[in-house]
């Protein structure tokens, strides 16, 4: 009997998706990244609306739901406690080059919107 690996299955079931698929997804002129199939465009402007209203990285609030809400159901212990502090040590660092980053590509209204926005990921903690 033969052991199946099964990263490689994956790897040639996404390769023959994306061949499938690829001529199918509309291209965009300014491309910032792309990875396969899937285009990601720059915006020209600051995004303030839906979920930015509110939090300036909300992303990292979803992500850390997410590690939460796994852990809780895999283990929740000095695991689970570890990764937590590992990701939000990580998220701080992250942010802050994001944040760096925005207030060079949007020097007045970056700083403005820090201002209307107080929360960077964490709603009433930071």
């Amino acid at each position: 009997m033969h052991e199946v690996d099964m990263t490689k299955c994956l790897v040639l079931s996404m390769q023959q998706w994306r061949q499938q698929h690829e001529p199918q997804v509309p291209r965009v002129e300014r491309v910032h990244l792309q990875v396969g199939a899937f285009t990601c465009v720059e915006p020209d402007q600051l995004i303030t609306t839906g979920a930015y209203r509110w939090l300036r990285h909300p992303i990292y609030l979803a992500f850390l739901l997410l590690l939460l809400a796994s852990g809780l159901l895999i283990s929740a212990g000095t695991n689970l406690i570890l990764s937590t502090a590992l990701y939000l040590f990580g998220s701080e660092l992250r942010i802050a080059l994001e944040e760096s980053e925005l207030t060079a590509r949007f020097p007045t209204a970056y700083p403005q919107y820090c201002k209307q926005t107080r929360w960077r990921y964490l709603p009433g903690l930071r």
